[in-house]
Formats: C-alpha cells, sequence, structure tokens
C-alpha cells in the first residue's frame, strides 16, 4: 500500500482560480466525508475537521464544543506506523502552520493538496479492518 506520507509533491503545470481551489477542497472533503464541525486541542495545539455523522462530531455538538477527550491527530500518529510516523508528523507540522489549518479559504493548490492529504491520513489511512462476519 502506498501512503500519502510517501508521496511527493510536485507543482501544478498551471496556476487555478479561487474558485476551482474551493471546488477542488469541496469535492475531497465530501469524498473524504469530512464533516464542518471543527475540533480543537489546546494541550497539543491541534485543530481539525471532525469525520461527518462521526462520534467527535456528534459530541462536539451535544457539548457546544467544548474541548473533547483525545486528539483524533495525536492518537492518529501513535497508529502510523513507526516507519512513516516521521511523515505523519512532519505532514501535520506542516498542516497545523498553513491557513488551511484554521479553515480559510484555499489560496493555492499546495495548501488544498496539503489539506487533503492530511485528511486522508487522518481519516482513510492506517485503520483495522473490520473482521468479515460469517453468514452460514
Amino acid at each position: 500500500m502506498c501512503s500519502v506520507l510517501e508521496k511527493k509533491y510536485i507543482d501544478p503545470e498551471r496556476p487555478y482560480s479561487s474558485e476551482e481551489l474551493n471546488d477542488i477542497r469541496k469535492k475531497f472533503i465530501r469524498y473524504l466525508r469530512v464533516g464542518n464541525v471543527v475540533i480543537r486541542h489546546d494541550s497539543c495545539g491541534h485543530s481539525y475537521l471532525a469525520k461527518s455523522n462521526g462520534r467527535k462530531e456528534k459530541e462536539a455538538i451535544d457539548s457546544n464544543g467544548q474541548n473533547l477527550g483525545s486528539c483524533s491527530v495525536c492518537w492518529k500518529i501513535n497508529r502510523t506506523p513507526k516507519n512513516l510516523r516521521n511523515n505523519a508528523q512532519e505532514l501535520v507540522d506542516i498542516y497545523m502552520e498553513t491557513p488551511s489549518c484554521n479553515f480559510a479559504p484555499p489560496v493555492a493548490f499546495s495548501y488544498v493538496d496539503l489539506e487533503k492529504d492530511f485528511y486522508t491520513w487522518l481519516y482513510n489511512e492506517f485503520n483495522p479492518v473490520e473482521p468479515r462476519k460469517n453468514h452460514n
């Protein structure tokens, strides 16, 4: 399996308008099923959008946005394979320094690409596979 943590960034061959960047962002957010509820963890400094219809989103709505339990980003870093953990930490560090981390409209393709990689890693990679049930 190839991870977004192993990917090399390639500059796009053409400029993108802000409208195109917003469209690209909307498509991957919808595809990855990322919601619009912001989770912030002051203890570690991470902020991210909760998975749509997920436990964190429900807890945030029920508690009026209070800081909720453990940080999904910290949890995911610890669950990332050891050989890719430094790459994961670097992805998180870079993402947390961009305007995308504050959920600002994207201003460059590189920010949209970084945000896509961040949420792909956070919600779609290295997830344990549920055992299949035998239907005999």
